[in-house]
């Protein structure tokens, strides 16, 4: 744009890393450093040799890291770059139930 006598400022883009190692898919997208006043909901499943990791920022997600949950990457890496309001979720992904994220139901409790 700027080439042709525009005057954008680069506003960056959210890093997505997605990979196979060892035959587990890992995917890390955005910032995945909890800062002071983030909350981190952080989910194993030894049974299935599973992680999953949210950052969120003021209601924000701001980061995740996921192991053998490539399920969930879709609409993972869609919700951070897009910095979803989950604060009406948050219990549900507290409790586990990731597809809210991509606006699934959820059962309420």
């Amino acid at each position: 744009m700027n080439a042709l006598g525009g005057s954008r400022t680069y506003a960056g883009t959210v890093p997505v890393t997605m990979l196979k190692v060892a035959g587990v898919d890992l995917l890390s997208v955005g910032r995945f450093a909890a800062r002071e006043g983030d909350e981190v909901i952080a989910l194993e499943n030894p049974g299935e040799h599973s992680y999953r990791k949210l950052v969120i920022c003021e209601g924000r997600i701001a980061g995740a890291i996921l192991v053998a949950r490539s399920a969930d990457a879709p609409h993972v890496t869609a919700a951070v770059k897009d910095e979803r309001d989950v604060s009406g979720i948050v219990d549900a992904l507290r409790r586990g139930e990731w597809k809210a994220l991509a606006g699934e139901p959820v059962a309420a409790r």
